[in-house]
């Protein structure tokens, strides 16, 4: 909770820091982080916060519901992070590209509600699980490049399409 709702915070410059703890910068209004090292972020660490890119190059763990409720993310971009938490991107209502080639698992809703998120690629993730992709009314394209062995209830629960999902 090192920085919880610090609504002045705009940025963070921490070359050094490789984790971030529970609720570490949740409610700040950071549009932007450099941490080049960061290799874990627990719960809730970048929770409602005004972020609107991410590239964290050595992220390998990302806690439940990390970047949550960002109504300003558009682009994520975290290339060793393997497991996509429950809840990791929910109610990012401006994503549109998130690149996670690692990523074999993922727990539950992690785009619930990215409504504008329109394609995304999930090369090694083997298990689409519940409530996926939930809400994401402009998704059009998913690319899944491993045998998927499991699809799990409600994967497009509360969609309103006039068009298909190409997979």
């Amino acid at each position: 909770q090192a920085f919880l709702d610090c609504s002045k915070l705009t940025s963070i410059t921490a070359p050094k820091v490789q984790s971030i703890g529970d609720w570490g910068l949740q409610g700040t209004a950071i549009t932007s982080i450099d941490m080049p090292l960061l290799k874990e972020a627990r719960y809730s660490a970048f929770c409602r916060t005004a972020l609107t890119e991410v590239s964290l190059p050595s992220l390998e763990t990302a806690g439940v519901i990390v970047f949550g409720h960002c109504k300003q993310l558009r682009t994520v971009d975290l290339p060793k992070l393997q497991n996509l938490s429950q809840q990791l991107f929910t109610r990012c209502t401006s994503l549109v590209s998130v690149n996670v080639p690692a990523a074999t698992s993922m727990g539950s809703t992690v785009f619930k509600g990215c409504a504008n998120l329109q394609d995304i690629e999930l090369p090694g993730v083997t298990e689409l699980t519940f409530e996926t992709f939930a809400g994401c009314t402009g998704l059009d394209y998913i690319a899944l490049l491993s045998v998927i062995t499991e699809v799990n209830a409600n994967l497009f629960a509360g969609e309103d399409r006039s068009s298909g999902i190409t997979l």
